[in-house]
């Protein structure tokens, strides 16, 4: 039977209100003709991976893993949609109910589909977000995966217009999973393509290549099969 493919990846492009500034335009020129080429230079925009070093001086960086046995395998799908409203706070409970049926530990990807209520593009889809709460993220650790992915602004403090710091309460995600040397893919798209009730599934995420010292986070494209 063959495999459906799912690309969970955010586009990147010009214009985004929240991002459009980091991409700019720089100018080449070779025998005396111009070209003129985007770039963009933002690495925590759009759906990205973060490693331990994003929060912890001394932590772990992305060259520090091997990212083609930990981002190319198996993945456990975490289905809370029928959850999520505006504001929604996601508990424990829901996350563990989520979590029944389950088959891998190895990467668990968190799918709450908030990008079907607002769109990623608008302010809504950042002032508004579900979040997730300690309890939660403490469980997801206690699974001791080696990625964790999510599909929604998935931190408190993350939120636009939230305007509180980012605390142990606020940011759980930042402060107890790249803490304990666990990856963690932020902003995905596209989970509720996946059909409802496929919880097991293959997975193939990886960051680009950058040949940069200390490098905390990288652009991902993440694609699903099932």
């Amino acid at each position: 039977m063959s495999k459906t493919y799912v690309d969970l990846s955010e586009p990147i492009h010009n214009g985004h209100f929240r991002y459009g500034g980091f991409i700019q335009q720089w100018e080449f020129t070779k025998d005396g003709k111009t070209k003129m080429v985007p770039y963009m230079n933002l690495s925590h925009g759009f759906t990205h991976i973060d490693a331990p070093r994003h929060m912890v001086p001394d932590g772990k960086v992305l060259e520090d893993f091997d990212l083609l046995s930990f981002l190319i395998g198996k993945a456990s799908v975490l289905d809370v949609s029928h959850y999520i409203k505006p504001d929604q706070a996601i508990t424990e409970e829901m996350v563990k109910e989520a979590y029944e049926g389950c088959e891998y530990t190895d990467f668990l990807l968190i799918k709450t589909s908030w990008g079907t209520q607002r769109s990623s593009s608008s302010p809504e889809f950042w002032t508004e977000s579900p979040y997730i709460t300690p309890e939660a993220v403490a469980f997801l650790v206690s699974l001791n995966p080696k990625v964790v992915g999510f599909d929604f602004p998935q931190d408190y403090a993350v939120r636009l217009g939230a305007g509180v710091p980012m605390t142990p309460e606020t940011a759980p995600t930042h402060y107890q999973i790249l803490p304990n040397d666990i990856l963690m893919i932020e902003y995905m798209t596209n989970l509720w393509s996946i059909p409802e009730g496929i919880k097991n599934i293959d997975i193939y995420a990886l960051p680009l290549k950058i040949s940069v010292p200390d490098l905390d986070c990288a652009q991902i494209r993440v694609v699903a099969a099932y």
